[in-house]
């Protein structure tokens, strides 16, 4: 096969090739046989690095190694945007003898891929003085054009592949919701409906029949717990789509302290049906810029979180500054979270608890860490099995840092 059809063959193969190894192996090979060279390498640059990808060789080479761009000959044609040709390593003032002392190298020809703002670079090296010719060069630089095409193509093949896998994450994210919202809000329906026929029961026909209070305040106070679960539900469904929305909303200077003490007082019938000691921590008021509706909610989350797992043990909460940052911590004492658990908490529809023995979307503590990340600051969590939480919000005091939803 001749030259010519031999460039022909490699353009083919590379416009074949979808990763960065397929793209190595047709280089070396075409380069090689395009020149009869004793070797060839594939050489991309790396900031300000020059990385030897790939080789075929007499010898090894420096294949997998990296140095530094302006130390090297591949360095040099690559900020050159040329080619550079030394027909005599051990004769030319533009690289050292010494680093090819130990090397079958003699002489050498590197093309740049892409002459502007080149990517990297084809080396081809011979054991005995050669020197190129310009049609040499020219099948070296028109492999080299194809090398940059196929090496955007894998680009763009990675960047379809990608998206392709966030969309099946979407799906399958989408599907997981449906299934546990749709059991979710199912399962209380069906108490709730008994409790209220329960509850009808118990009214007399006739008006002067007399009610069983305490049954009918029984069966009350169990559809009211349904209607809380249902209400915790769907609240958590318009949080998810108000954080979907990607609106950021406005910032005041709101105090953190006061936001707290406001949601304390408002969950007091969850913290009295939980049987738990919720204590804030006396301490200064801490102000910053912040969306008070959505800090407000991101707090909500944390501590319902901690009256769902707290096992009715008490829950501390303190609010701190450190240096231009606020820190909440809220602990409680209850069943705790592995550690193998404690990132994943954090995902959309997450929980680290079966479903079947806690009411949920596995939604809070996402909401949560979307909203925190929002104002530019981060959510962690220190637990052990049985030993309980401590969740620590982290919140810039100033408006820097912060970001679109």
């Amino acid at each position: 096969m001749d030259r010519v059809s031999r460039l022909v063959e490699a353009v083919q193969r590379l416009s074949l090739a979808r990763d960065l190894e397929a793209v190595g192996v047709v280089v070396r090979e075409v380069a090689r046989n395009l020149t009869d060279a004793d070797g060839a390498a594939l050489i991309l640059r790396e900031n300000d690095l020059c990385h030897y990808v790939d080789e075929d060789t007499i010898a090894p080479l420096w294949k997998g190694r990296r140095f530094p761009v302006d130390q090297c000959v591949s360095g040099l044609a690559m900020r050159a945007g040329v080619p550079i040709v030394i027909e005599d390593v051990f004769d030319d003032v533009r690289v050292s003898s010494d680093v090819y002392r130990p090397t079958f190298v003699r002489s050498l020809a590197i093309v740049p891929i892409r002459t502007k703002a080149p990517i990297g670079a084809i080396g081809n090296y011979w054991s005995s003085p050669h020197r190129t010719t310009d049609a040499e060069l020219q099948l070296l630089q028109a492999l080299a054009d194809s090398t940059s095409v196929a090496l955007e193509n894998i680009q763009l093949y990675e960047q379809l592949e990608r998206r392709i896998a966030e969309l099946d994450r979407a799906v399958s994210a989408r599907d997981a919701f449906l299934a546990i919202a749709s059991h979710e809000l199912k399962t209380p329906l069906t108490p709730l409906l008994l409790q209220v026929e329960s509850a009808l029961a118990l009214i007399p026909d006739h008006s002067d029949g007399l009610v069983d209070t305490a049954k009918l305040a029984s069966k009350l106070k169990s559809a009211s717990r349904q209607i809380d679960r249902l209400t915790l539900l769907v609240n958590n469904l318009l949080d998810l789509t108000l954080i979907a929305g990607g609106h950021r909303g406005a910032r005041d200077l709101v105090g953190l302290r006061s936001i707290v003490g406001s949601v304390i007082e408002r969950s007091r019938p969850l913290i009295e049906r939980a049987g738990a000691a919720v204590t804030l921590v006396d301490g200064e008021e801490v102000i910053g810029h912040w969306n008070r509706f959505r800090i407000d909610l991101a707090f909500d989350n944390v501590l319902s979180n901690a009256l769902k797992f707290g096992e009715g043990k008490p829950i501390t909460i303190a609010i701190d500054r450190r240096q231009e940052v606020a820190e909440l911590f809220v602990r409680d004492r209850g069943i705790g979270i592995s550690r193998e658990h404690q990132t994943r908490i954090f995902g959309q529809f997450e929980q680290a608890v079966p479903t079947n023995h806690y009411c949920g979307l596995g939604l809070g503590l996402w909401v949560t860490r979307k909203i925190v990340e929002e104002h530019g600051g981060a959510i962690r969590v220190e637990s052990e099995n049985g030993k309980g939480s401590t969740f620590t919000l982290e919140l810039p005091i100033a408006q820097d840092g912060l970001t679109e939803a």
